[in-house]
């Protein structure tokens, strides 16, 4: 679970995911699903509950999960990356290796 005050921004999530699955997460707005990404890369820490990613426990090896995956968000808003050299230069910005 994770709140913001008074809000509830998750709460009952429950996700499985199969080793080797792109994963996209859709919903409506205030959904929960940048909350979701967040708490399952390190980004966030949840309220409670327990959160597993490639078999590793989010809070307590929190570094071990950032080695484990790979997060590109959709980038500015009103901006679409054109051409994949496009996105691999846009790894390099961020200290991504190719």
């Amino acid at each position: 679970m994770k709140t913001f005050g008074d809000v509830r921004a998750l709460d009952g999530v429950d996700l499985d995911v199969p080793e080797g699955t792109v994963l996209g997460l859709l919903g409506p707005n205030g959904a929960g699903k940048t909350t979701t990404v967040r708490c399952l890369t390190t980004l966030l820490r949840p309220d409670s509950g327990r959160a597993v990613v490639a078999g590793i426990d989010v809070l307590k090896d929190p570094d071990a999960v950032r080695r484990s995956v790979g997060l590109f968000g959709q980038g500015r808003p009103g901006r679409v990356r054109s051409d994949v050299g496009e996105v691999a230069g846009g790894a390099d910005l961020e200290g991504v290796r190719r």
